[in-house]
């Protein structure tokens, strides 16, 4: 119930937030959820962030400018994330794989999956996605394990941050 309803919370922040990409939004906020899936032995990561806001980053990293709806945004997106969401296990980088892209209105999904065995206690996630490109870019990281929510917030010159359940 807490996990369904933080997951609605961080929905409705997105939504509310203005709708049009010309407008520009005083808010530079992404949200994460990591959630580990018993049966597939699996992190399942969605990842939402403001579609021109990532265009912006992706296209500062390629120092061209990107339009998702003419390039192949899944494959350079998957370049700027290996470099800017990290994710490892005492001190080793893990390898997610990206799964897909889905756009809803001015926000982009983007969803991952990290095949592993073993459960959150000692994985360090590193988020610094989009903070180069913007003064008070947050990332926000909500994992899931067990009914249980931790949530981890990013900003500027943020490092590795440890998962601790106890």
């Amino acid at each position: 119930m807490k996990r369904r309803a933080i997951f609605i919370i961080s929905i409705l922040i997105l939504l509310l937030l203005p709708e049009s990409n010309t407008e520009a939004h005083k808010f530079f906020t992404s949200i994460t959820q990591i959630e580990y899936n018993d049966k597939s032995h699996s992190y399942e990561i969605i990842m939402n962030v403001f579609l021109d806001d990532w265009e912006k980053a992706l296209g500062s990293n390629l120092k061209r400018q990107i339009n998702s709806d003419k390039e192949n945004i899944e494959s350079i997106s998957y370049q700027y994330l290996q470099k800017h969401f990290i994710i490892q296990h005492k001190g080793r980088a893990l390898n997610y794989k990206m799964i897909g892209m889905k756009f809803e209105k001015d926000i982009c999904k983007i969803y991952l999956e990290l095949p592993q065995k073993f459960h959150f206690t000692g994985l360090q996630i590193k988020n610094d996605c989009l903070i180069e490109e913007f003064d008070g870019q947050v990332n926000l990281v909500n994992c899931i394990h067990e009914e249980v929510i931790k949530t981890i917030i990013f900003k500027s010159k943020s490092q590795f941050q440890e998962l601790n359940w106890n």
